[in-house]
């Protein structure tokens, strides 16, 4: 299992300095949690690799939501072991990069 690293951020989402040092942090779950919610376009360097989970919220496109997950974090090297989506869109996703 790779472990991926990051700049780690604090509460208001801007980079974490301390002692005048950045500080890096294990950041698989961080790097999960922005392809989710984030949407398509967000990334100019490969605008396909989010999910836009938000855009779910619609009845009718509930159930594509565990297979977005799947497809897209598949793509950025993860083995994807399972995905429980709720109707109340909670995510449960057990996944790490190989």
């Amino acid at each position: 299992m790779r472990q991926m690293n990051d700049f780690a951020l604090d509460g208001n989402g801007d980079l974490l300095i301390v002692a005048g040092d950045f500080v890096v942090v294990e950041s698989t779950e961080e790097h999960m949690k922005s392809m989710l919610v984030d949407n398509y376009g967000d990334y100019p360097y490969d605008p396909l690799n989010c999910v836009g989970a938000f855009n779910y919220e619609d009845d009718d496109v509930q159930g594509d939501l565990p297979g977005a997950i799947a497809k897209t974090f598949a793509a950025d090297g993860m083995d994807v072991v399972k995905i429980k989506v709720d109707g109340d869109l909670n995510v449960e996703v057990d996944a790490y990069y190989k």
